[in-house]
């Protein structure tokens, strides 16, 4: 379902939020191999592809969300052939996962950096309200345009356990990717010494 405008957006979650009141999340994934930075001190991906939101029930929110006035959402249940490619992915979830860092010459381990969230029954949805002018395609350039009141910018998942998580559009300059990220994940990095 594309929700171009916060009203009808806010009524969807809404609507979703009441649905899986009872169930908790399990993970947030993509089917592609994301890519993050931790320079804020948490770890935010910037992907190209889908973010599934799936819970306990196999449940999952499906979200694209490239562009800031262009959202596409569906609740729906993961596939047997989806299954099957979560199963093999590397990250299966973004705020609970341990990966090596290798240098990009030697190809030796430096460090491990991993991250752990809590899940929980979601408990509400927010949008952020854009104020201002923001940056939108218009006949294959990017340009400032006014934001109405129905504009909004970020998706803000809040859990029972008062846990949270963001997915918002990038700036349009970028193309088409969502940042994902969670200020309440807790980060750990391990160095690992000398690569010499």
């Amino acid at each position: 379902m594309i929700l171009s405008e916060k009203t009808q957006a806010n009524k969807y979650f809404e609507e979703v939020v009441k649905k899986l009141k009872n169930v908790k999340i399990k993970s947030v994934f993509t089917l592609s191999s994301p890519s993050w930075s931790s320079d804020d001190g948490y770890r935010r991906y910037f992907e190209d592809s889908e973010i599934y939101v799936l819970f306990e029930n196999d449940m999952c929110l499906v979200i694209e969300y490239y562009f800031l006035d262009l959202l596409n959402v569906e609740l729906k249940m993961l596939s047997p052939k989806k299954k099957e490619e979560y199963k093999k992915l590397y990250i299966k979830d973004f705020f609970n996962a341990s990966n090596d860092i290798c240098d990009h010459i030697t190809y030796k381990k430096v460090r491990n950096e991993s991250c752990s969230l809590e899940y929980d029954y979601m408990e509400k949805v927010e949008l952020r309200s854009v104020t201002g002018e923001y940056e939108k395609w218009i006949d294959g350039n990017v340009d400032f345009v006014n934001a109405t009141e129905e504009a909004f910018d970020e998706i803000r998942i809040t859990m029972n356990n008062k846990n949270s998580f963001v997915i918002c559009a990038a700036d349009a300059y970028l193309d088409g990717y969502v940042l994902v990220w969670s200020e309440d994940c807790i980060n750990h990095v391990v160095e690992y010494g000398d690569i010499t």
